[in-house]
């Protein structure tokens, strides 16, 4: 029961930290429902205990993969309900299912709507995902409600309802109705995010009417339909109407002299934008901006890595030095065969000096790079010195037997970096520093992923446990594990070994307040000399 609440108390913290990738929350989320579906139904105690817990949480929230369970089992449906009202009043973030589950496999909207008697499922949602699932319009209906602010519809309402055929005008249909329904139902929506949608323009423009909306996400992903021009248009008069200030845009559907038709200078309240394609694409972005941009994600093909210190120096020029947060990828699979292999292979690889523009960049607070170049220990400690207010930095470079970053390169950053939390690192930890010297300068660090970090025989992963525990005394969670089978093995011992660890420390802090209580009651009862 222990490691079950360990377990979802460290997910629901991270999935409403700071940090909103979304690769993070998925893999969480997944194992917890995966460790829900061995309970057989709402009697198991082990559920009764996942239930209690996430009634808890703070802020409360629910895996609606678990209500499959309640759906499945009729001789305990009411039992069921009863439970799902008394722990799920407060419920803000719902997720309706996973990319495993087929039709069948999940509970019927309208039935469940029938079982509750009309009242609304989740009156306190905030946040509604749905996955893999075609919603009708009705359907949808049920699961809304006004007090909802973040919405992900990834590949469900691009698809007919079930009673139309499929056709391109019953699409078309279907998503105006359904958008139609997200601005009368949710009027505080404030982020819509579909990655598969294919939504045109006219029928964008009912989005006009949700004032508070500030971030799209995906929108224009696949749109081969409408021209550059026709989108910014759009933009333009979005940015008028809505006040984005987050935008997530994919160019490679169209040739850089079209990208130039796009002018981005009305977005004065944009703070965040997300492009990805070639380097004199994002040039000409870059200098649509007027010095208005506040962050940026930026996604480059490989062949083009090599030019990429003139964009960074282009994106210097083109903010306005208050950048905030910076995210440098994707890891594809030529990327990733390159990060893995020996660097004789690719003589070519560039240093660091690509990245060092962004020391530039003071005001940076997010940080994560996935970078086809060779990260030294001395590039680590001058961009923690450039950056001060970092609170996650995350480095995948290059792996490359030279390099040897070790619990030296942690203390650094963390040195320069106070209000750093998140940090993920390719490290060797062979030079274990001495106890002595181990500090309590990591303090506010909850998260660490060491990638590739080798563990040898019991007693190396033992001093490897007890240098990370007495490093990292907050540490929630070490992600490495979770990579493969092998490093699954070596950071499996090294959790158990943490594990062993903390509880000898929290039965040791015990007895020392039993102890001094006992002193005190001692002295407390013993009569004075004047008696």
């Amino acid at each position: 029961m222990d490691l079950l609440r360990g377990i979802i108390d460290t997910m629901f913290y991270f999935s409403w930290n700071e940090t909103d990738e979304r690769s993070e929350r998925d893999g969480d989320i997944c194992g917890i429902a995966r460790l829900a579906r061995v309970c057989k139904s709402f009697q198991d105690p082990a559920l009764n205990q996942l239930w209690r817990t996430i009634s808890y949480s703070k802020p409360v929230n629910f895996l609606f993969d678990i209500l499959v369970l309640a759906c499945k089992s009729p001789d305990d449906k009411e039992q069921s309900l009863r439970r799902l009202y008394y722990y799920t009043k407060r419920t803000k973030h719902v997720i309706y299912g996973e990319e495993e589950e087929t039709e069948n496999d999940l509970p019927q909207i309208h039935r469940l709507h029938h079982l509750c008697k009309g009242r609304p499922l989740f009156p306190s949602i905030h946040r509604l995902e749905l996955y893999m699932w075609p919603l009708s319009a009705s359907e949808l209906d049920l699961l809304l409600h006004p007090s909802l602010r973040h919405i992900d519809i990834t590949a469900t309402i691009d698809r007919p309802p079930r009673t139309l055929p499929f056709t391109k005008l019953a699409r078309v249909q279907q998503e105006q109705i359904c958008l139609h329904l997200l601005v009368k139902r949710c009027p505080e929506l404030r982020e819509i995010i579909d990655y598969e949608h294919q939504v045109t323009a006219r029928i964008q423009g009912v989005l006009f009417n949700l004032k508070r909306l500030s971030t799209i996400i995906g929108f224009f992903q696949r749109n081969t339909s409408s021209t550059p021009k026709s989108i910014g248009k759009w933009l333009e008069k979005a940015s008028v109407s809505i006040h984005l200030t987050s935008l997530d845009f994919s160019t490679k559907e169209y040739p850089d002299d079209a990208i130039s038709q796009l002018d981005l200078g009305p977005f004065s309240c944009l703070k965040r934008l997300s492009i990805w394609g070639s380097v004199s694409m994002l040039s000409s972005i870059f200098g649509a901006m007027r010095n208005q941009l506040k962050g940026v994600t930026i996604e480059t093909d490989i062949v083009e890595g090599w030019h990429m210190e003139q964009c960074m120096q282009l994106l210097v020029c083109n903010s306005d030095k208050m950048l905030s947060y910076f995210c440098l990828g994707p890891l594809d699979m030529e990327l990733n065969y390159m990060l893995e292999h020996d660097p004789l292979d690719f003589p070519s690889i560039p240093q660091c000096s690509m990245l060092r523009p962004l020391t530039q960049l003071r005001n940076l607070e997010y940080v994560s790079v996935y970078a086809p170049c060779v990260v030294t220990y001395h590039d680590i400690i001058a961009f923690a010195s450039s950056w001060p207010n970092l609170w996650f930095f995350c480095i995948h470079d290059h792996r490359s037997p030279a390099i040897h970053r070790g619990f030296g390169t942690l203390i650094g950053l963390v040195q320069k970096c106070p209000r750093i939390k998140f940090i993920k690192l390719i490290l060797n930890l062979d030079d274990l520093p001495p106890r002595e010297e181990i500090l309590d300068v990591c303090y506010n660090v909850v998260k660490l992923d060491l990638h590739y970090l080798i563990v040898g025989n019991d007693d190396h992963a033992r001093n490897i446990a007890r240098s990370v525990l007495h490093l990292f005394p907050r540490l929630s969670t070490n992600e490495s594990w979770t990579s493969g089978t092998k490093v699954l093995e070596r950071w499996g011992r090294v959790e158990k070994i943490i594990n062993q660890l903390r509880t000898v420390e929290e039965e040791e802090e015990e007895e020392e307040e039993e102890e001094e209580e006992n002193v005190f009651s001692s002295r407390s009862l013993k009569p004075t000399s004047d008696a």
